[in-house]
């Protein structure tokens, strides 16, 4: 998937010198997202600010999550997301997390 970020509000047209360009007609498997700024990082262990966290976070799967209420409303408590469970040795140093099957990266290999 290609991502294009246009830093203006708006986001649905843009002037660019005499041409207006229309992002309504999107070519197949383009997502367009309208930002305030450029992401710094599409990293998301490098993801500092809420800006970059809006682009980063949906798009990546994590082993746990913090879990939400049936309002809506977030809570502290952390749920799997790709582990159906984890544990941690007696020091918490070491941690293990178990996969739920049937998970696969963007290219199709299997996560394990």
């Amino acid at each position: 998937m290609r991502i294009v970020n246009w830093a203006f509000a708006l986001g649905a047209v843009a002037t660019i010198g005499t041409a207006t360009v229309s992002y309504a007609d999107n070519h197949a498997n383009t997502l367009v997202v309208a930002k305030a700024a450029d992401p710094q990082s599409l990293d998301p262990a490098q993801t500092m600010d809420n800006n970059d966290w809006t682009v980063t976070y949906p798009m990546y799967q994590r082993l746990v999550k913090y879990d939400v209420s049936p309002e809506g409303k977030g809570l502290t408590s952390v749920v799997g997301e790709l582990a159906t469970s984890w544990s941690s040795s007696a020091d918490g140093l070491t941690w293990t997390f178990e996969l739920g099957q049937n998970h696969k990266f963007s290219d199709g290999s299997t996560v394990d």
